[in-house]
């Protein structure tokens, strides 16, 4: 992959701006190895297991869902509106001419016209709005963690992952959805959620069949010699669509089941050292442990993985759970170095963020027993309906 900056003018260039979606997943082995491994093999796997926890993760995070979308709209009605110029932006000189005279002959308009953009500008937002303009950081509570989290520490964070995830009802699940509004300001408690239309648990277990069952559909392709079709009706070489397709397709059904975090518009770990000079750790590795058990195809899977996001549709850089104590030490010691770096070219806070988000995510996989992974290209289910 060419580096998103140019070596010697610039090298400090953090965030690249791949107008896409970066994930950060806390990843179980445990699913590629019983799940996707025979899948790649012989596609001899029950995925009742699984499916039954894809249709448990969207009903959770559909449910918190619900409590963003009310903030989301607090948020949008208290955008301050477009004000309108006073008078319309001349074509030509003779025309700004002809603007100028007439605005000196009637300073009424003029004067009018700033009083009714003061008026805008003086409009008053009921309490509960200027509760969560104050508080809510939308690229983090609305969008960058899995579920409404608004807590700081990453180890709190990791903590209301796992009591979403353990939640087995509605309730407790706006229970957990009302104490963390609460944690932003008690009067946000008596928010009103709001619901949007979601297929029916059926029709959405049927479709994460068909995409996973998509992944033996192309290594019997292989295996027979045959080009395989992509749902778009596109006809490829079945062995391409094995190393390009099924690695983000193995990821993409671990997101069905499992939380992550989100980003928008960045590059992923390697390359963030990479840009602030500081050598990638040695633990941060591609992702090819994760198909070791994919028998003959293995090698084929991984061959094309890199420790770094190359496109829209992308895993990159792989932490083993073994390792991961060790990411959140690098985080520790190295992340200041990488925001200095990203500072000097306005983007320190966005820097700040990424890596917070890498943070909680490397957290709630060492609690859990889990790797790190990086991907590109992926929604949770609840945003994806919307999306």
């Amino acid at each position: 992959m060419n580096p998103p900056w140019t070596p010697g003018e610039e090298r400090g260039y953090i965030l690249r701006t791949m107008r896409g979606v970066v994930s950060f997943h806390p990843v179980g082995l445990d699913f590629f190895n019983e799940t996707i491994a025979p899948l790649i093999r012989d596609g001899n796997v029950d995925l009742d297991p699984f499916l039954d926890r894809a249709i448990a993760a969207r009903r959770a995070a559909a449910r918190a869902r619900r409590f963003t979308r009310a903030l989301e709209a607090i948020l949008e009605a208290a955008r301050p509106p477009r004000i309108e110029p006073i008078v319309p932006k001349p074509s030509s000189a003779a025309d700004l001419v002809r603007t100028s005279v007439g605005l000196l002959r009637s300073p009424r308009t003029v004067l009018q016209g700033i009083k009714t953009r003061l008026d805008q500008f003086d409009r008053r937002l009921d309490e509960i709005s200027r509760i969560v303009l104050e508080k809510v950081e939308p690229e983090l509570h609305l969008f960058g963690r899995p579920y409404l989290i608004t807590e700081s520490a990453p180890g709190a964070v990791a903590d209301l992952v796992r009591r979403y995830r353990e939640a087995h009802s509605a309730t407790a699940l706006d229970n957990l959805a009302t104490e963390q509004l609460i944690v932003l300001s008690p009067k946000l408690a008596a928010l009103e959620p709001r619901d949007a239309p979601l297929c029916v648990d059926l029709e959405y277990r049927g479709e994460v069949s068909r995409e996973v069952r998509g992944i033996s559909e192309i290594t019997d392709a292989v295996r027979k010699g045959k080009s395989w079709t992509s749902p778009a009706g596109e006809p490829r070489s079945a062995l391409d669509a094995l190393r390009s397709e099924v690695p983000w397709m193995a990821l993409r059904a671990h997101a069905r089941a499992a939380p992550f975090w989100l980003a928008r518009d960045v590059d992923g770990l390697a390359t963030m050292c990479r840009a602030t000079e500081i050598a990638p750790p040695a633990f941060l590795t591609t992702a090819a442990r994760l198909f070791l058990g994919a028998g003959s195809m293995a090698s084929e899977v991984a061959g094309s993985l890199q420790p770094e996001i190359e496109g829209p549709r992308a895993l990159g850089g792989f932490v083993a759970p073994e390792s991961v104590a060790d990411l959140i030490d690098f985080l520790t010691t190295q992340g200041a170095r990488i925001i200095r770096a990203a500072s000097r070219h306005g983007q320190g806070a966005a820097a700040a963020l990424v890596l917070k988000k890498i943070r909680e995510c490397a957290v709630y996989a060492q609690r859990s027993g889990s790797g790190y992974l990086e991907g590109s290209g992926l929604l949770p289910p609840d945003l994806e309906a919307e999306d």
